[in-house]
């Protein structure tokens, strides 16, 4: 009596599984996180030039890039690409970024599969085409399997920054924030110029801040040198 009233929402199949999942990863990962703040305007000028080109081209977004320097990057940070498996740790050999997707119900995770080997462009269209199947909720069987390192991004909100929970049994999640002009210093002159923060989770139990550190240093390299995404060369068959 006299307490607020209140309208019960059972839970559904998604988010009875989003909830196992999180409580799961939160209870079991011991988290740390690291942020760095990537200098952008060179990737908005690229963007406005592929803009220009049209086509295919015109359709690469921010996150497009992110997941593709992500893909680089844990080409040479294996340790991130990784699980925590009791008695030792499991390197994946394969490099699978899965990118988190708001549905009407919740978050799912589709998945790009051997990024790594998939041009910029290649990349664009399947993350594009995988965003409009959850739109549908039109997935394969496989879309949502076999992810090995994730990317959430809520810089479309005009989020500042954020940090994830890790998506298990991964060892690791990006968590990106928005490009916009900020106050920045350059040569010791204040200016203005596009930034974006970007944070990861990591699971302490695979990764220590030093590797995950170099990792994130490695990916904001590459998104302040967009055009090395461009043409990044595949591994070699069998690498």
């Amino acid at each position: 009596a006299g307490g607020p009233r209140v309208r019960r929402v059972p839970l559904s199949r998604m988010r009875t599984s989003i909830a196992r999942r999180m409580v799961e990863s939160k209870r079991e990962a011991p988290h740390f996180y690291v942020a760095t703040v990537a200098d952008m305007d060179a990737a908005v000028a690229l963007r406005a030039g592929l803009k220009q080109v049209g086509g295919d081209a015109a359709a690469v977004t921010f996150n497009h890039m992110v997941i593709k320097a992500v893909a680089c990057a844990l080409r040479v940070a294996p340790e991130l690409n990784a699980r925590f498996a009791g008695d030792a740790v499991e390197l994946f050999e394969e490099i699978n970024v899965g990118v988190a997707t708001a549905v009407d119900d919740g978050l799912v995770v589709p998945v790009v599969h051997h990024a790594d080997r998939l041009s910029l462009f290649e990349v664009a269209a399947r993350a594009r085409e995988l965003a409009e199947r959850a739109a549908n909720s039109a997935f394969s069987g496989d879309d949502l399997t076999g992810a090995t390192f994730s990317v959430s991004n809520l810089g479309m909100f005009d989020v500042e920054s954020f940090v994830a929970v890790i998506n298990p049994p991964q060892a690791a999640i990006l968590a990106v924030g928005s490009v916009k002009q900020r106050p920045v210093v350059r040569d010791g002159e204040l200016g203005v110029g596009y930034t974006a923060t970007l944070t990861i989770s990591c699971d302490h139990r695979c990764v220590d801040g030093v590797r995950a550190a170099r990792f994130l240093a490695d990916v904001k390299q590459r998104l302040e040198n967009p055009i090395g995404l461009l043409v990044e060369p595949a591994p070699a068959a069998g690498a």
